[in-house]
Formats: structure tokens, C-alpha cells, sequence
């Protein structure tokens, strides 16, 4: 099945082809994903409807074992991958998930 991630989300770069995409689907319906494009998880998105239900968090969970099945030794995120609007709480979330803050745009994980 071929979707437009474009539709879910917009802030997405033309670039779609990075290794590894994670999505999350409901009843055929794209409800999140995030990206792993190296040793940065971009575009990590969740339909705002279905937020605060572990979809995120599946997700990211997800990509932290492709990481590590990939040999990487720490994954990280940048504020500016993510809309104005959403950075505070893409920092929030990842700190929920044990990524410390490097920077004041940059958060870091070690596997």
C-alpha cells in the first residue's frame, strides 16, 4: 500500500527515501511514524487525536532497536526537524523516554 506521508505530514523534507520509516497504522489509517535517518530519529509525528496512547511511544522503541541492531551506540534529535509549534513538547517526550538534552536544541540517547 503506497501513502502520502506528505499529507500527515507536512513539515517533512522532499528527501522521503532514508533507511528505516516506523509507522503506526489504525484500521488502514496512518496514525504515526518517525524516521531513522542514520543516528537521528526525525520526523516523529503522531495524529493528534491518537496522541498520549503509546503509539509514540511504540514507535520510538521500535527505532531505538533497529539502532541498536544496526551497531549504533547513541541516537539523537534535533528541535529543528520539528515545527516551531511542536519542539516543546518533541523535548518533552523524548526526555519522558530517558534522551538527555545535549543542547537546547538537541536531545541524545545511548543505547
Amino acid at each position: 500500500m503506497e501513502t502520502d506521508l506528505g499529507k500527515l505530514y507536512g513539515h517533512l523534507p522532499a528527501d522521503l527515501m532514508a533507511p528505516f520509516w516506523f509507522v503506526a497504522t489504525f484500521n488502514d489509517r496512518h496514525i504515526g511514524a518517525v524516521r531513522l535517518d542514520g543516528d537521528r530519529l526525525v520526523n516523529l509525528g503522531v495524529r493528534s487525536e491518537t496522541r498520549r496512547r503509546g503509539v509514540g511511544r511504540y514507535l520510538m522503541e521500535k527505532a531505538l532497536e533497529r539502532a541498536k541492531e544496526m551497531g549504533l551506540s547513541q541516537v539523537r534529535a534535533l528541535a529543528s526537524d520539528y515545527p516551531v509549534e511542536n519542539r516543546a513538547m518533541v523535548g518533552d517526550f523524548l526526555l519522558a523516554l530517558g534522551f538527555e538534552a545535549v543542547a537546547e536544541d538537541q536531545w541524545q540517547k545511548a543505547l
